[in-house]
């Protein structure tokens, strides 16, 4: 399509052009992110796989640019069912955005809201429930409702209840998940 199509010229150009090195990164990372949007998961991993390695050479493992790389990798692996491929990694990145980013920035809570998840999958309820609600009421305040970070925390959420078979609490979160639809497409539910 149109967007895919100016993405990876947007790369070729830069590559042509000799831009540096972090530029390409960018670029690589922005084609991986419209590639997973489009369901093409192989193409969004090596366009993210590419992207970190030219940011490790470049910037090195521990620069705040190569961790919010690895969390968009992680992110897309957990969107795409593979939740072994996401946690793993969260330990290593994770201490290096919680050390270069605010408190209050919004990838510190969609770090959150990823290491619920990861609690999630590792049965840990109790851990992973007061991390999402947090995350999901940052995302919320700083992205809004109509944000993707904000709709994938509000999944998360129902995940959780899902998995620790509360489905009062999972019902809640459904209507609010409605809700925030509603207003990413400007309308009421």
């Amino acid at each position: 399509d149109e967007a895919e199509q100016m993405s990876r010229r947007s790369l070729a150009i830069r590559r042509a052009e000799a831009y540096s090195s972090t530029a390409v990164a960018t670029a690589l990372n922005n084609l991986a992110r419209l590639l997973s949007d489009k369901g093409d998961t192989d193409g969004a991993d090596a366009a993210y796989a590419e992207s970190i390695d030219v940011r490790r050479a470049v910037q090195g493992d521990t620069h705040v640019n190569t961790a919010i790389t690895r969390m968009n990798l992680a992110t897309h692996h957990m969107d795409t069912l593979r939740p072994d491929a996401a946690c793993g990694p969260v330990t290593e990145f994770g201490p290096v955005l919680k050390g270069a980013l605010r408190e209050s920035h919004w990838r510190r809570a969609s770090l959150g809201s990823l290491e619920g998840a990861c609690h999630v999958h590792a049965g840990r309820y109790v851990e992973a429930e007061g991390q999402l609600m947090d995350s999901l009421a940052a995302l919320r305040e700083a992205r809004g409702d109509a944000s993707r970070e904000a709709q994938r925390a509000v999944t998360r959420v129902i995940a959780l209840y899902e998995a620790w078979d509360n489905p009062g609490e999972k019902k809640k979160y459904e209507v609010l998940r409605d809700q925030m639809r509603g207003a990413q497409r400007g309308t009421t539910p």
